[in-house]
Order: C-alpha cells, then structure tokens, then sequence
C-alpha cells in the first residue's frame, strides 16, 4: 500500500514539474487565430487608405511576431508547431469593424495570458495589437 501511495505522488509530481515547463503554444495559437479572423474583417473592408491600412498593417506585423514567438518556443521544447489555417475574409458589410475590434481585443487577451519569450515577441504582438485596436476605434468613430 505504501509503495503505491509512493508510485502515485511520485506520478502527479513528474505531472506537475512537466507542466510548470510546459510550451505555451496553445495561448499563442488561440492569440493567432483571433488575429487572422480580425485580418479578414480588415481586408472585407477594402480599405485603400486611412486607419484601416494601418490596423491591417498592424494586425501582420503582430501575427509575423506571434508566429516568431511559436518558433522560438517550437525550438526550446524541440516540437514543431502545427500550421493554422487562415479563415475566409467575410463578406464586407458595416459590422466588420465592430467584429475585427472584438477579435483584435479577445487576441490581445491571449497574448497577455501567455508568457513572455526571450526573444520579446509577444510584447512585440501585444504593441502592434494595441496600435491596431486604437487605428479601429479610430476607423470606427468616422463611421458613425
């Protein structure tokens, strides 16, 4: 009974220490996504010139970052991340803005829930996020 008692806190002890050094890829995937579907509604609005030029902007600059951030953690925990698929633009209409802000904050979310890398992407992703939110809001209060 003892050496069972013994086996099992020696197995949730490996859990635990294998979890504190866990990649922290799901948060930066989930951070990627939000920011792809906020590109979509972005480039549905065919913006030529303007703040949403510069959200858009914005909004790559962040995913290159949050892409470089996966490859560094990609390359520490010797795994490689998997692909992830860029969503279709929307069709254009007037919510566009209102649904691109919601996805650029729920993306701004994640990446501060994440970990900060050694290389500084994620602060990166987390300045060109915050720009991009501000040139939406900024896109959005000219259209009211």
């Amino acid at each position: 009974m003892l050496n069972g008692r013994f086996v099992l806190g020696g197995f949730l002890l490996l859990i635990t220490v294998a979890g504190m050094g866990s990649s922290d890829w799901p948060k930066m995937k989930l951070a990627k996504r939000e920011l792809q579907k906020t590109q979509g509604y972005l480039y549905a609005e065919n913006s030529k010139e303007g703040p949403l030029v510069s959200a858009t902007q914005f909004v790559v600059s962040a995913i290159a970052e949050v892409d470089e951030s996966i490859k560094l953690d990609s390359h520490n925990n010797h795994a490689q991340p998997q692909p992830t698929a860029v969503s279709a633009a929307p069709m254009p209409g007037k919510r566009n803005l209102r649904l691109a802000l919601e996805h650029l904050k729920l993306g701004k979310e994640y990446l501060e829930a994440a970990k900060p890398d050694s290389g500084g992407h994620r602060e990166k992703a987390l300045n060109y996020t915050n720009k991009a939110i501000e040139a939406v809001e900024t896109a959005s209060a000219g259209t009211n």
